[in-house]
């Protein structure tokens, strides 16, 4: 079955015209799928890669787990801002990038990085075409990251009021009790 259509070049000067099949797109990493840009946000595609990131075992437990919808796929606590941020982008061009929380069938949380695109077809169909990656590894990092920044600022902080409270402020010397400290150590 033909999903998408690919013009490239076969040798110099010639066309051809590049199948790509389900199977290959079922083999991306990360989740692909289409959605109708109306109120329902109906899914219309979904690769295997979507489902096994929502850890379905098949495509019905998936929409099981999300009723077939794009808000349906994201977190509750995430959706009114997710729309909310798609809407604001599409207001400027035809794509969108968003990032946001799901939840897998076990009940773990996961971030996604939703990239889209949007396409009226020739029927006049407004579509949203979209890649999901997991960027859950990356968004703990950062975490740890700023959680560590916010540490050393901390003690960087602790390591200057210490200072200060050793120096005499009118000599520039050690204070009586910082050079006995000094002295016992």
């Amino acid at each position: 079955m033909t999903v998408f259509h690919r013009m490239g070049t076969d040798g110099p000067g010639e066309q051809i015209d590049a199948e790509v099949s389900h199977e290959f797109l079922d083999r991306i990493p990360g989740g692909v799928f289409r959605y109708r840009a109306d109120d329902e946000c109906a899914l219309d595609y979904v690769n295997n890669g979507l489902i096994r990131m929502f850890g379905c075992r098949d495509y019905e437990e998936f929409l099981e787990l999300t009723g077939n919808t794009f808000p349906g796929m994201v977190m509750e606590e995430d959706r009114e801002r997710v729309m909310r941020e798609i809407q604001d982008q599409m207001r400027l061009e035809s794509e969108d990038r968003v990032r946001f929380r799901i939840k897998r069938k076990n009940g773990e949380v996961r971030w996604i990085e939703d990239n889209g695109h949007y396409i009226v077809d020739s029927t006049g169909v407004g579509w949203f075409y979209v890649t999901l990656l997991d960027v859950t590894e990356e968004v703990r990092l950062r975490e740890a990251l700023a959680e560590a920044n916010e540490k050393f600022e901390v003690m960087a902080m602790l390591g200057t009021y210490q200072r200060r409270a050793e120096i005499d402020g009118l000599t520039g010397v050690l204070n009586r009790t910082a050079g006995v400290a000094r002295i016992v150590e």
